[in-house]
Formats: C-alpha cells, structure tokens, sequence
C-alpha cells in the first residue's frame, strides 16, 4: 500500500471526526447512546480498510444491518447538513439515461429510502 494514501486517508478521517465532534454533538452523543447507532459506527469503521466496490459495499451493509432513527438523524448532520463526510466525485458510474421519463411524481414513492450511490 502506497503510505501516501494511507497518510491521506488518517487526515481526511481526521477531519471527518473533527467536523462530527464540532458540529454534530447532539446526534453523535444519541448515537454512541443507541446500540444499533454504535454499532453502524463501529461497522463504517471496518470498511475504511477497505477500498473501490468494496468499501462502498461494507458502508450500504452497514447502513441496512444498522439502521433507525438515531442512525437517520446523526447520517442526516454528518452526511447531508453539515458534509462532515466527503462526497465521492462523480466519476460517470451512474450516467443519465439517454430516454428520462417527463412526468415523475416523487408522490408516489412512499416509505424509506437509503443513500445508495453517493450524494
């Protein structure tokens, strides 16, 4: 492994952490309070060792292993309000489709969704 990167990836979890600890206090004590919350902690932290496909596979069997309320509010703070988390640059995976619908109504998607593919 290049120690570049792995350099880089302590500092980016680093400030990852910084970010949470300063501006997700709140949730993040709900969730070190929450087992299922703890536990999706824990798990996330199993896939950093990872890379490519199969971090991102570890982080969505996290997120369906653990997941409730509490896990939804702190995800919520670190992931969407506060980008505590960095967004991985599109790199064309998802394309859009050369044939998109015209009339979609988000109405009738009822019920939970999961950040599958990124922000």
């Amino acid at each position: 492994e290049n120690p570049m990167v792995a350099i880089g990836a302590s500092q980016d979890l680093a400030q990852v952490g910084t970010c949470i600890l300063t501006e997700c206090q709140v949730p993040l004590v709900k969730c070190l309070g929450n087992v299922k919350c703890a536990a999706n902690l824990i798990c996330l932290q199993t896939c950093a060792s990872k890379s490519g496909e199969e971090e991102i596979d570890c982080q969505i069997r996290c997120g369906d292993l653990f997941e409730n309320e509490i896990v939804g509010e702190f995800n919520k703070c670190a992931v969407s309000s506060k980008k505590c988390v960095p967004k991985r640059e599109d790199d064309n995976s998802y394309p859009i489709p050369q044939n998109m619908v015209s009339n979609f109504n988000v109405e009738n998607f009822q019920g939970q969704w999961f950040i599958s593919a990124g922000l």
